[in-house]
């Protein structure tokens, strides 16, 4: 079974996920799709083993910021509660900020660096 996925979230949020993705996260990573409870068991067989996930993430905040004063909040919820839970071995996330207001010169440059991500 393949799960791909493309997504574009338009959402002010104050570091975390704007509730339009929470909310697609919890109707496509689902019980029998990308993990399966087992009886007598107290975590889920994880279903994506095997498979990469690639996450670009736009922001206004500083990366700085984003990393060191937030602690990279939501960076890890994907990584370790959503991702590594459900079985996605090789993740790598790739972030992109100061986007509302930038110049078109430097829009150009995140979307030239983001396929960097795809290997």
């Amino acid at each position: 079974m393949a799960l791909a996925a493309q997504m574009a979230i338009n959402g002010r949020s104050i570091s975390a996920a704007p509730a339009r993705l929470k909310c697609l996260i919890d109707r496509v990573f689902l019980p029998g799709v990308t993990f399966q409870h087992i009886e007598g068991k107290a975590l889920p067989k994880p279903l994506m083993t095997g498979r990469k996930a690639r996450v670009v993430i736009t922001s206004d905040t500083p990366i700085f910021f984003l990393k060191w004063i937030y602690g990279h909040g939501w960076v890890k919820v994907l990584r370790r509660h959503i991702l590594a839970f459900c079985g996605f071995g090789d993740l790598k996330v790739k972030c992109f900020s100061l986007v509302r207001g930038a110049k078109a010169g430097a829009l150009e440059r995140m979307v030239e660096r983001a396929p960097g991500i795809l290997g």
